[in-house]
Parts: C-alpha cells; structure tokens; sequence
C-alpha cells in the first residue's frame, strides 16, 4: 500500500528579501562609497559587483573607491537556502575637472 501524505512536510525557506545602502550615491571623484547590506532572511552568501568590473564576496559592509567620473549600476546579490535575490542601486561620479582657462600657480 503507498501512502501519500499532502502537504509535503518539508518546505524549503524563502529567499532573502534583499536591501541595502550606499552612502553617498553620488559626488565628484574620486568618490568613496560605503555599501550597507540590510538584507533580512537566512542568507548563507553574499556577492557585490560593483559596477566597474571589480567586486567582492561575503562581505556585508564594503567600501568602493570610484576613482573616475562615471554612472555605476551596483548589485547586491544575496544566497539562502530558499534561493536567490538580487538588488541594484545607481552611483553616479561626476568627473573632477578644472574649468578651461584656469591656471594654477604656486609660489616658489
């Protein structure tokens, strides 16, 4: 005789609900950027891209450097055991330029 029991009794957890901060989202360069993941859930992982080909893993709290002016899609990627999520945020860095016709002269 199979006996089929409904529900299932084993469930998976959902995924994390991903958040986080990035302070300030925008400056002149070169800009430093702290990121705060304020995700909430079972989270067993974690992955930054930073929006300019460089990244970091595992890391709940990084700093950027945007050394030159640019605007950066960042993306939080967090991993539970329920599943994935992801979330995006736009840094912008404006170029630090000296204006045309300016001259810097320093004593000597």
């Amino acid at each position: 005789m199979l006996l089929c029991v409904w529900p299932p009794t084993t469930r998976l957890a959902p995924p994390p609900a991903v958040s986080f901060t990035a302070t300030p989202i925008s400056g002149l360069a070169p800009l430093t950027v702290s990121f705060q993941d304020t995700s909430t859930g079972d989270i067993t992982d974690r992955f930054w891209d930073f929006g300019d080909g460089t990244g970091v893993r595992g890391i709940q709290t990084p700093q950027k450097v945007y050394p030159t002016g640019g605007n950066f899609l960042v993306t939080l990627v967090v991993i539970g055991p329920g599943g994935v999520n992801q979330a995006t945020r736009l840094v912008t860095v404006a170029a630090d330029v000296i204006a045309p016709g300016v001259i810097s002269v320093v004593a000597t």
